[in-house]
C-alpha cells in the first residue's frame, strides 16, 4: 500500500476546493454540491467567485471527457494571475 504524505495533505490550501492540486471531476462535483447547499441564497456574492468558477468548470471538464473519450482532472490555482482552472488528461501509462 502506498504511503500517504500527511504533511502535503495538511499543507494543501483550500478555497472551496483544494488549490494547486489535481482533482477528479467527481470530487469537484461533490465539493461544489456540499458548499452550494451550505449557503444557496448567497451564491452570487463576491466571496463565492471561486465556487462559481468551479461550477462552470464542471461543464467544460465533462464536455472534454466526452469529446476526447478520456477523463480529465481539474486544477484550480491559488495565484489569481494564473488561469482559474486547468484541465489535465493523465497519460494512459
Amino acid at each position: 500500500m502506498p504511503q500517504v504524505n500527511t504533511n502535503r495533505i495538511i499543507s494543501t490550501k483550500h478555497d472551496f476546493v483544494p488549490l494547486d492540486r489535481m482533482i477528479p471531476l467527481k470530487t469537484a462535483v461533490n465539493l461544489f454540491e456540499k458548499e452550494y447547499k451550505k449557503d444557496i441564497k448567497n451564491f452570487f456574492d463576491r466571496k463565492y467567485q471561486r465556487l462559481r468558477e468551479v461550477y462552470f468548470s464542471l461543464f467544460v471538464c465533462r464536455a472534454l471527457d466526452l469529446m476526447e473519450r478520456r477523463e480529465h482532472l481539474l486544477m484550480f490555482y491559488e495565484e489569481q494571475d494564473r488561469n482559474d482552472v486547468s484541465f489535465i488528461a493523465p497519460s494512459p501509462d
